[in-house]
């Protein structure tokens, strides 16, 4: 599955319409601690932060999500968070 392929939860659009970038956060980091192999998920996130947002915003929740997955030494699923995201955590790379 592409990293674009899952839709933005509705929670999150909603919250990304109404400019509620804290909550957006909160869900962020609920998802983060249950399930940090979720890709799919912090993929479509992203996406959708930086196209309602902006990059920078996006860069700190994949870099939040990057710091949890070195913590719990989940090295493959980083590896992929790399692949998928690298662009968007590290623009000028």
């Amino acid at each position: 599955m592409s990293s674009n392929a899952s839709a933005v939860p509705t929670e999150i659009a909603k919250h990304l319409q109404e400019g509620d970038l804290d909550a957006v956060e909160d869900a962020w980091m609920a998802r983060m601690e249950k399930a940090p192999a979720d890709l799919d998920f912090f993929s479509s996130v992203s996406a959708a932060v930086t196209k309602a947002d902006t990059q920078e915003t996006a860069a700190i929740l994949l870099q939040m999500l990057d710091d949890e997955l070195k913590e719990k030494e989940l090295w493959p699923i980083r590896i992929e968070l790399l692949r998928r995201e690298g662009r968007v955590m590290h623009p000028t790379a």
